[in-house]
């Protein structure tokens, strides 16, 4: 058994007697094309006017969660995410 991963994705893929020329056993994008969907969810919103996956309110909470862990960095104390 092996496992291949990178910025390309993953693999496992096994070899034994009834898989000698080996099996991929499971595969995941890379980290590149993790973004595809993400994008396709954008334009979505853009175009058509479907509502996004990810409210705004869930995009701040990502936000507040980031400029709390650089405070915290900087302070080398808890910071609160939502003060």
């Amino acid at each position: 058994m092996t496992i291949n991963a990178g910025l390309e994705g993953a693999e496992l893929w096994l070899w034994d007697a009834d898989h000698p020329e080996g099996k991929q056993l499971f595969a995941s994008p890379g980290y590149t094309e993790s973004f595809g969907p993400e994008l396709a969810d954008f334009a979505a919103a853009v175009l058509d006017g479907k509502a996004p996956d990810a409210p705004p309110e869930h995009a701040l909470g990502e936000l507040r969660t980031a400029l709390a862990l650089y405070r915290s960095a900087s302070s080398q104390r808890w910071e609160q995410v939502w003060a």
